[in-house]
């Protein structure tokens, strides 16, 4: 169903994109491993920003030596001047449209938005795909097997990534268990064991998340079309919806069966931290940490215990886990 909109409505919906560009602004400004703008992957549009923390992670995914690191590190440099020079002339522009609004048509300034934001967009985004192709041209040949483990990471992180929200508004959806296992800091040993269901998970869930990227693509330009048409289709609107709220629930599911695989390869310690911050991460209401966890979490940081004390706490601590985990499940 396709509905005609009137001016007002018009005005009303270009009044998102005139907010998103602000919002645009905001968000170049925000810190963090996934900071930045960008739907999409390597090749497509909207890449998003790499900070030093993302460029430390990369390097250490195509296991970099120390000149290699040195280089990638001076490129980034050169990137993050390009960066800043791309927003600063975009919010050169945009301030200028700020001062024209009390003596020029908000509807007009409003239609001139879109197209300033694709171009700073498009701008950064080749930036970033030009880093990508700098660092790899650093790689020798056994790093360079591993730069599809790099693409795939990228696209992870424009989907489901920590700053990306839930996918369809799903519970759980929010998380790369590549991404959760690694900040878990676990020994050596824990890691090398699980390897196997990490690679297959990196693997699968890619397919989701190309999904996602692409039907984030098309969305927008049907409502590029849209909007220039001055139309809504509120059914095409509404079938894409379901789709996003699908890929949410495929995706919950295969997070929740990769940490059950994972958790059956680790120690009983170490599985039931995986499972504690997954459910802490996926359901962050239901899982908070209770009394209990926090009084013994104090406890253990006590810097005058014995180290027979210090083993008796980390039993009890593992054991109540053990306990009240499953209680939520």
């Amino acid at each position: 169903m396709r509905h005609q909109y009137t001016t007002a409505v018009i005005v009303l919906l270009g009044a998102c994109l005139f907010c998103g560009a602000f919002a645009d602004r905001a968000m170049a400004q925000r810190t963090g491993p996934y900071s930045g703008l960008g739907i999409s992957d390597l090749n497509g549009e909207g890449v998003n920003r790499i900070d030093k923390k993302l460029l430390t992670r990369y390097a250490s995914t195509l296991q970099l030596d120390d000149a290699q690191r040195e280089a990638a590190f001076i490129l980034h440099s050169a990137y993050e001047a390009t960066g800043k020079a791309i927003d600063k002339q975009a919010n050169e522009v945009i301030d200028s449209l700020q001062e024209e609004a009390d003596a020029t048509s908000l509807k007009a300034i409003i239609q001139k938005m879109p197209e300033i934001t694709k171009i700073a967009r498009e701008r950064r985004d080749a930036a970033a795909r030009q880093l990508l192709d700098d660092l790899r041209s650093l790689l020798t040949k056994e790093q360079e097997a591993r730069w599809p483990m790099l693409e795939r990471q990228r696209r992870r992180e424009t989907k489901i990534g920590p700053d990306c929200g839930l996918l369809g508004g799903v519970s759980g959806t929010g998380i790369d268990l590549l991404f959760l296992i690694e900040g878990l800091r676990s020994p050596e040993a824990e890691l090398a064991s699980v390897q196997p269901e990490l690679e297959a998970y990196a693997v699968e869930v890619d397919r989701i998340v190309r999904q996602q990227q692409q039907a984030d693509i098309e969305m927008t330009k049907q409502m590029e079309r849209d909007y220039k048409m001055g139309i809504f289709d509120q059914d095409a609107f509404n079938a894409g919806r379901r789709a996003v709220r699908d890929r949410g629930i495929e995706l919950r599911n295969m997070n929740r069966r990769y940490v059950r695989e994972v958790g059956t390869k680790l120690s009983d310690e170490w599985r039931v931290i995986l499972e504690e911050t997954y459910q802490r991460k996926a359901m962050p209401v239901i899982f908070k940490e209770t009394l209990t966890g926090r009084g013994l979490n104090a406890v253990a940081k006590f810097k005058d215990l014995s180290a027979e004390q210090r083993a008796a706490i980390a039993e009890l601590r593992t054991e109540y886990l053990k306990r009240v985990t499953p209680l939520n499940a």
